[in-house]
This record gives C-alpha cells, sequence and structure tokens, in this order.
C-alpha cells in the first residue's frame, strides 16, 4: 500500500512531466504564433496599400501593371456622342440602382467615390455590370458608406441596442412585406426635400434623376481620355 510520500512524490513527477510537456509546446508553437503574427502584419499592409491605391490611383496591380478593373468586353472600344454616353451612364447608374439598392446605399458621398473610380481608371462608358463590380471592389476595402440603420450602437462594441419592449401578440397567418427602400431627393414642384419611393425613382429619366438628387452631369460624364471605352 503507497505511503503519502510515495504519493506525495508521484505527485511531484506528474507536475514536472506536465511543466516539461508546457514548455515544449510552447517552443513547438512560439514559432508558428510569431510567424502568423508576421503574417497578419503584412497582411495588414497589403490591404491598406491596396486601400490607398483604389481610393488615388488607377486600380492595378503593383508589380505587375495589370489592371485589376473590370471592363465589360461588349463595350471595351466603344465610342459615341459625349452627351450621349452621359445618358447611357446615368441609365446604367439607374438601373444599377433597381438591381442594388438593397445593398448599396445611394447617398451622395457614395456616388463620388464610384464616380470617381470609373474616372480614374479611364471608363468613360460603363454599363450596370461594370458598376456593380466596381461597387463591390469599393465595399471590399471598406471605401463605401454604409445605409444608416436607424440603432443605437454599443460604442465598444459596435452591436446594435435594442430597446427593451413588451410583448405582443400577432396573428401568425398574416406575413407583413418588407418596407420598402426609399431616398432622400429635392421636389421639383416646391424644392423642398422630401423621401421618393423605389416606384418614383425606376419611373425617372436620367435628367430628371439628376435633378431630384441634384446629380451633376460632370460627375457622371467623364473627361475624353483613355483607351479604352472612350466616349468620342
Amino acid at each position: 500500500m503507497a505511503s503519502e510520500r510515495d504519493r506525495l512524490a508521484y505527485r511531484a513527477r506528474m507536475a514536472e512531466q506536465a511543466a516539461e510537456e508546457a514548455a515544449q509546446r510552447e517552443a513547438e508553437e512560439r514559432p508558428i504564433r510569431e510567424a502568423t503574427e508576421e503574417l497578419n502584419k503584412l497582411h495588414r499592409k497589403i490591404y491598406a496599400t491596396i486601400r490607398e491605391r483604389i481610393k488615388t490611383m488607377p486600380d492595378e496591380d503593383v508589380i505587375t501593371g495589370v489592371s485589376d478593373f473590370w471592363i465589360d468586353p461588349d463595350l471595351a472600344g466603344v465610342s459615341m456622342d459625349r452627351s450621349f454616353a452621359g445618358a447611357f451612364d446615368a441609365d446604367s447608374y439607374l438601373e444599377f440602382l433597381r438591381e442594388h439598392s438593397s445593398w448599396f446605399y445611394d447617398c451622395e458621398a457614395n456616388r463620388k467615390t464610384l464616380f470617381s473610380y470609373m474616372e480614374r481608371n479611364r471608363a468613360q462608358i460603363f454599363n450596370c455590370e461594370m458598376l456593380r463590380r466596381a461597387a463591390l471592389r469599393l465595399q471590399e476595402y471598406g471605401l463605401l458608406e454604409e445605409r444608416p440603420d436607424g440603432y443605437e450602437r454599443d460604442p465598444e462594441t459596435g452591436g446594435i441596442i435594442i430597446p427593451r419592449q413588451e410583448p405582443t401578440y400577432v396573428n401568425l397567418r398574416v406575413s407583413y412585406p418588407p418596407t420598402p427602400p426609399t431616398y432622400t431627393g429635392w421636389d421639383e414642384q416646391t424644392g423642398l426635400e422630401r423621401e421618393f419611393t423605389q416606384r418614383e425613382v425606376d419611373r425617372m429619366s436620367a435628367d430628371q434623376y439628376r435633378r431630384v438628387f441634384r446629380v451633376k452631369r460632370s460627375d457622371m460624364e467623364l473627361p475624353n481620355s483613355g483607351p479604352r471605352g472612350n466616349a468620342r
């Protein structure tokens, strides 16, 4: 029968063995952990570099010089009158809003960011798909403003704070359609700011859209320069 001394010695050996194994794991994992930290630092640096380049320069690979900006092959090399090109671009933007307003927030800042990106990449004529890909590229690097959700958020975690409410009871057989998006613009009759429904926006011509949302024609008509998709 083991004595108390034997039990204490056994516990000491087990503790020593556990400490040796922990030290060995630490020695083995340290290089991996340090390499991961360095890789994450490099990733953040590359991300910041690409983000800054997308904001201020043509979207090209810094090493190869190959453009990361997508041009629809159907529009590559297409030429058209400047006024027609401006109307074509405006109609393309309206189509883009009709199809992608669920995730793209149509505001002055986002319009400026999107159209400036198109200009820097010499896309004077663009369609809905080119706008979609360009907007996704900008969104990927956090360059688009998000639609305000109207919720109060926790300053530390960013989580939505939902106010406490008394429970309500509804007829579960009744379903309510989601609230359609609205857009803030200026009424052409009164000159006052008001909300426009998706249906009203869909029925607008390109010129009416520019007047209502005060989009300058110069914001959508890009300079006559560049090798691809130029308006002449």
